[in-house]
This record gives structure tokens, sequence and C-alpha cells, in this order.
């Protein structure tokens, strides 16, 4: 009797809570919209910060630059006083279609392919859901690393080699065909792997411990930390492939030739050329996070 009678409560206590949710929260498709919206103006928003990383990672193998950048504020600088201000957000097209249309298509492949027996099941499961989207987006991926690492004076406009994302994607499948779109992705697949790997490793050790909040989204960062050092190799060197895409002569025969001959030319820290814009930004990013949660927890919690 006391089981039924608990059931029945708790059943009463959801009904209860859907409906207060129905009643303070819009449409699924007015959220979903919503959502994709943000998706995208975030990720345009967020185009300097990409556009500034691309240039220091693919600097190397870049011909249309000058000379080399001596960091993130040269660069920036640079930027203003070579192409002009609005120029950081260069590539900013790719990344307003990619987010969308990812966001949409991981959301709904989850769905429908995400019920599964086991945690590891579960998150290889994601991990090849999340990657096979990746492969389908990367030519705008591809795009917005070649078109923004592009640098040309404002002065010499009818030498510019890409004049938008179309013009990009057309001469490059001129030159090399369709694969040519997908040089660096094998790459960007194992920086994303190595990345899930270790975030999503290191939480789900924690799912079973009584941990407060703030110890967990203290364990989060640092886990997301982690990840980051260890797959930001990656990125690099699948930006440095990309900008090899069309070349006649490629200056690295395959993912090993290109870690030995970054490690002999400028050792270990040539695999985190431009990482302090990029912690930069995820350091924003998490800063508006625990901002927006704080907000909210007083909201709730008067």
């Amino acid at each position: 009797m006391d089981d039924e009678f608990t059931k029945k409560l708790e059943q009463m206590d959801n009904q209860l809570q859907a409906r207060m949710g129905n009643q303070r929260q819009p449409p699924p498709n007015q959220m979903a919209h919503k959502i994709y919206i943000v998706a995208a103006i975030n990720q345009v928003l967020a185009t300097p910060f990409y556009r500034v990383g691309s240039l220091l990672q693919t600097q190397a193998v870049n011909d249309t630059l000058k000379e080399k950048y001596t960091g993130v504020i040269d660069c920036c600088r640079r930027i203003v006083s070579e192409e002009g201000a609005s120029k950081f957000f260069k590539g900013g097209l790719a990344a307003f279609l990619k987010a969308p249309s990812s966001l949409f298509l991981t959301t709904n492949l989850k769905t429908s392919f995400g019920h599964y027996n086991s945690s590891l099941q579960r998150f290889l499961g994601i991990l090849a859901i999340e990657n096979l989207v990746f492969v389908l987006h990367y030519p705008l991926e591809f795009t917005r690393i070649r078109y923004g690492a592009q640098v040309i004076s404002k002065n010499k406009l009818d030498a510019m080699f890409f004049r938008g994302h179309i013009d990009c994607i057309q001469r490059i499948v001129k030159l090399e065909g369709a694969q040519g779109l997908y040089r660096g992705c094998l790459t960007g697949v194992i920086m994303r792997c190595v990345n899930d790997g270790i975030v999503k490793g290191i939480m789900a050790l924690q799912t079973n411990r009584k941990l407060d909040i703030n110890t967990r989204s203290n364990i989060l960062l640092a886990s997301v930390l982690m990840g980051f050092l260890a797959s930001y190799p990656f990125q690099l060197i699948s930006s440095q492939f990309a900008m090899t895409s069309g070349l006649k002569e490629k200056p690295y025969t395959g993912i090993l030739d290109c870690m030995n001959k970054i490690y002999q030319k400028e050792g270990i820290f040539g695999f985190y050329r431009g990482f302090s814009i990029w912690a930069s930004f995820w350091v924003f990013m998490v800063a508006v996070g625990k901002a927006k949660y704080f907000m909210t927890g007083k909201r709730r919690n008067p």
C-alpha cells in the first residue's frame, strides 16, 4: 500500500511539473528556432577568435603572408592595418551556415539513435554521430579556414586568390577534385575523438560520486582544459593540411610527417602556436556560462 501510494504521489508530482513547464516554456518548435539562431549568432561573434587562431596556426604554410606574426597582438594589429577591421569576420559566413545545420542534425540523430544498453555504447554512439555530422559539414569548415587564412592587402583586391566562399570551393574542386575539400578532415576527427574521450571519460568517472554542483563544474572545467591541451596539436595540423589543398607540391606526406617537421623546426611549442587566443576564447565562454548560471540561480533562489 505504501509503495502504491508513493507511486501515485510521484505520478501526480510529475504531472504537475509537466503542466507548470508547459505554461512557462514556449512551444518546442519556437524554442528550437531560437536555439538555432543563437548558435549561428554565437559562431559569427566568435569569428574574430577563429580567424586570428587560424592565421597563427597556418602561417608556416601560408603563402599569402608577407612575414610571420610574432604573436596575437601583432596578428590583430596587422589585420587592421593591412585589411581593415571588418576582416576580423572573414570566413564568418561558413560558420553561420554550419552552426544551425550541424546542431539540427546532431540533435535529431541523437534522438533517433540515442537508445543504448550501456554507458559505453551511448558514448561511442554519440561520438560516432557527432563525427559523422562533422564530416558532412567539413567543406564549410575547410572554406572557413582556407578563405579566412588568406591575407590580401586592401589596396590589392585584384590579386585576391579566393573572392569568397563559393569561389574558394569552385577553385579547389577544379584543382584537386571534391577530395580537396576534405584535406585535414581525418585529423579533425582524431582531434574530436581525443577531446571527447578525455572530457566525457573524466566526467563518467564522477557519475557515482556524490559531489556538489560547484565541484562538478570545476571538474568539468579541468577536463575541458585537459582535453583541449591534448587535442590542440591535431587542430593545428588539420588547419595546416587545409592550407595545402590545391597545391602541386604538398609540404607534408601525411600526419606523422607533418608532426615530425613541426617538431624539428619549432619543437614542442610549435604544436601550440595560436593556443593563447583559443584559450582566451574558451575562458571567456566559461566565464559567460558561469555568470548565466549564478544569475539564474539567484533568480530561482532569492
